[in-house]
């Protein structure tokens, strides 16, 4: 193997090193991050900040905000408690109403059946004509009194149908309002979020500890650590690549691109054999 060929062979090495090493920094980057904002919440929560800090004061913002929308949530699903309360007692209250109107109905009903009756009884015996005159007034009063009922009681439903429609747009009013409320509140956690970390950022800079948890500290000095040594490795491993030739730089590509598809090609003849098996 002659020098050029180990050129390539250390470069295509490299390359898939920093491939890894970049996933491995990224992977700690985010948990630095994480870390970060966990310390900044405890800071936030046991230290004692100048009111004119920026920081401070954005915080203070958010959490009071977060505090009106939590205060409106709780009075709107009062107003829903209270909804459903005074819909449930006026449907009882309607519902009773229809019921009433149904039997007064139904007892119209029988009354002019039952006068009916009479007169055709009496038009079969040929009975006096002042009689059948007097049940034909009383059969007329009682078919009058009978509409008057079934109007009363198809006002009814419609009163009752109104109120179930009306109550339910009123509900659904309500619900929605609480859903955007509730989706500003959503909204406002990143924000804390972004927040935390900046302390914890700086907290850590000072090296400022929580008191209950000095770990977290640690921890975000050791993944910085961690971090500042993988990008250290990647700058000096990319220096290296680029004091060398181009030729040795794309013979390493295509060597790695090599290894790569038949990686691939004999990872995909493997599933298949195991497909066929």
């Amino acid at each position: 193997m002659n020098d050029s060929t180990q050129e390539i062979w250390a470069e295509g090495l490299r390359i898939a090193t920093r491939l890894g090493s970049r996933i491995r920094l990224s992977l700690i980057r985010r948990q630095l991050v994480k870390a970060e904002r966990r310390l900044g919440e405890l800071g936030w929560q046991q230290a004692h900040y100048d009111p004119r800090d920026t920081q401070f004061i954005a915080l203070q913002s958010v959490e009071q905000e977060q505090a009106h929308l939590h205060f409106e949530v709780a009075e709107f699903r009062e107003k829903i408690t209270l909804q459903k309360t005074v819909a449930a007692e006026k449907f009882a209250a309607l519902t009773t109403g229809l019921v009433t109107a149904e039997n007064e109905a139904t007892e119209a009903e029988t009354s002019a059946q039952r006068d009916l009756a009479c007169l055709d009884a009496e038009r079969r015996r040929e009975g006096p004509a002042y009689l059948i005159e007097s049940l034909e007034r009383a059969l007329a009063a009682s078919e009058t009194q009978l509409r008057a009922a079934r109007s009363e009681a198809h006002r009814h439903q419609e009163i009752l149908a109104l109120h179930e429609v009306d109550s339910g747009q009123k509900l659904a009013a309500l619900e929605k309002s609480i859903a955007v409320l509730e989706a500003q509140l959503a909204g406002l956690e990143p924000r804390k979020s972004d927040h935390f970390a900046r302390i914890g950022h700086n907290l850590a800079d000072v090296g400022i500890a929580p008191m209950n948890q000095p770990g977290v500290l640690t921890r975000v000095l050791d993944l910085r650590q961690r971090a500042e040594s993988n990008a250290t490795a990647l700058a000096e491993s990319l220096n290296t690549s680029r004091a060398l030739p181009r030729a040795i730089r794309l013979g390493a590509f295509a060597l790695d691109l090599t290894i790569l598809l038949s990686g691939v090609g004999f990872l995909y003849l493997l599933a298949s054999a195991i497909a066929q098996a």
